[in-house]
């Protein structure tokens, strides 16, 4: 007991040493306003519990659309966002330690899931690489990406109840407790049922009847899963696969997309490399493979040989039994390095089954020592630089703070707020609504938006309440490069809004050149964005 203790309290000094820097320069990313937003709708009484219990993602080009959302059931991660809220209000400090605080005890049970497998020393050596490991930096630096941290908490010691249920009566309800908490973290956490099988037949010497009854109570909590989210979601998963979050095999170029994502993953946990989200340069990939990424697919190959070497092996099967199925719900998704939070757990398994079967042929215990500390110092320095890279200061948060000064200098109260001209990053301009609400209150509303690019012609007010955008070299919206649904960009079509009415005056083949906005309401204030000066400026009142 006091070794395992010295291991857990040496597990999270290497966490704080490696992860330091996300604490010298937290803050919030764009997409975290939208938490903090329905908290402070709720606290408000302004929004319901549905809002609470849930997130909506609205991947698309044509933001004006109401339609093309994404829904999600995440109770847990919206309810941590509302402690932090309440303990931290705006400071983005607490968020970052939150996150840290979840990663720790993650990599906790992590290596009593070991312990489970593995002798102690294997299981700490095991741990140590998973708590430092470059393809969990987005858990820790990007605030939402907590959401992967407490699916993978709750699934795995829903695991680790499941196999201890012999020892005390209580870990069976424990476990199904938390089964039901990680599917209200994530949906992919559904595959925790056939994780459970995989354990049962592979180590566990039962017959038929009694594995599928200890499996029953699984499925009956997926069953109540499935009710609770068509009360508070309407639909039981989302029905709408829109790009880019999804990239389902009916989407072109799809095969591709699975091709690359593999061996961009398995680059991601052999050699620590980094893939930025939503990376979609499939085919210029592909074409690196016989030169630059060589080295990088040699590697794999290697590894996935001593794999097949041991595969005869229980623990083999299972870790890659594990990987497969923590996999396959995230293979209809865009590249995330957050979605390897539990398949990196199978990978490291194999990585030690893989350095014992080495050793045992060539019989040199200092081999599989030298390669771990190897092992532990490039994964920690990739790690800690990733954590310098993501704790720098970022463009958008320039704009904001320009933002903050124009709104304070301006004093304005309730009423309507209009951001025009705004030409960024996709992602930054989706939650700019989001981001005006959380930071100035929620009386500010409705915010109005556009994602113009700068080299575009740019706009004109025609009275208080009509606005219109004409492009010049670039089209306002291009059309979505995986068949997005366009038959709604018809020319002179109008969309009707609460606040406002869009109308598309020039449609083309590559997308809306110009539009017009017809404004409800007296509007409080109408900015936009200069780029050659690099500010707001108030261009109404």
């Amino acid at each position: 007991m006091r070794k395992e203790t010295t291991h857990i309290l040496s597990l999270i000094s290497l966490i704080l040493l490696v992860t330091s820097p996300i604490l010298f320069n937290p803050r919030f990313d764009p997409d975290d306003y939208r938490y903090i937003h329905k908290i402070q709708g709720f606290l408000a009484q302004e929004k319901g519990l549905t809002e609470i219990l849930t997130i909506k993602n609205s991947w698309r080009h044509l933001w004006w659309y109401p339609e093309y959302e994404v829904v999600f059931f995440r109770a847990s991660v919206n309810l941590t966002y509302l402690l932090d809220y309440l303990l931290w209000g705006l400071n983005p400090l607490g968020y970052a330690l939150t996150n840290l605080i979840l990663y720790i005890v993650l990599t906790i049970f992590v290596y009593l899931f070991f312990q489970k497998i593995f002798s102690r020393e294997n299981a700490y050596y095991a741990a140590i690489i998973y708590a430092i490991h470059p393809v969990h930096g987005e858990n820790l630096w990007y605030l939402a990406g907590r959401t992967d941290t407490l699916a993978s908490i709750f699934l795995l010691a829903s695991l680790l109840a499941f196999i201890r249920r012999g020892e005390n009566k209580h870990m069976l309800p424990l476990s199904l407790g938390f089964y039901l908490l990680a599917l209200a973290s994530k949906e992919y956490c559904i595959v925790l049922p056939a994780i459970i099988l995989l354990w049962m037949l592979i180590f566990e010497c039962k017959t038929l009847r009694q594995k599928i009854n200890s499996l029953l109570p699984y499925l009956l909590v997926s069953a109540l899963y499935y009710l609770i989210r068509i009360f508070f979601v309407g639909e039981a998963f989302t029905n709408q696969l829109i790009y880019p979050y999804f990239f389902t095999p009916n989407m072109p170029g799809f095969g591709i997309h699975i091709i690359v994502m593999i061996l961009m993953y398995a680059f991601n946990l052999l050699l620590g490399l980094h893939t930025p989200p939503f990376y979609v340069e499939d085919l210029r990939f592909l074409s690196l493979l016989g030169g630059e990424y060589l080295f990088h697919l040699a590697s794999v190959l290697v590894f996935l040989s001593s794999v097949a070497l041991i595969f005869h092996k229980k623990n083999t099967r299972f870790f890659s039994g594990f990987m497969l199925l923590t996999w396959i719900p995230a293979s209809i998704t865009y590249l995330s390095e957050r979605f390897l939070t539990l398949p990196s757990v199978a990978y490291i398994g194999l990585l030690i089954l893989s350095l014992d079967w080495f050793q045992s042929k060539i019989n040199l215990r200092r081999i599989k020592a030298g390669v771990i500390v190897f092992l532990i110092i490039y994964y920690g320095v990739f790690s800690l630089a990733e954590y310098i890279v993501f704790s720098q200061p970022r463009e958008y948060e320039k704009r904001i703070k320009a933002l903050d000064e124009k709104l304070v200098f301006i004093g304005f109260e309730k009423g309507y707020v209009y951001l025009l001209n705004y030409p960024f990053v996709y992602v930054e301009s989706v939650f700019l609504k989001d981001i005006v609400k959380a930071r100035y209150g929620q009386g500010i509303t409705p915010v109005i938006l556009t994602m113009q690019p700068p080299s575009n012609g740019g706009f004109t007010l025609e009275g208080d309440n009509t606005a219109f955008f004409v492009s010049g070299e670039t089209p306002l919206f291009g059309v979505n490069p995986a068949g997005f649904r366009s038959r709604e960009l018809v020319e002179g079509g109008t969309h009707v809004q609460p606040s406002f009415n869009v109308t598309l005056l020039n449609v083309s083949g590559e997308g809306v050149s110009a539009m017009k906005f017809d404004l409800r309401g007296n509007p409080r204030l109408v900015l936009a964005w200069s780029p050659q000066e690099g500010e707001f400026k108030k261009i109404f009142p």
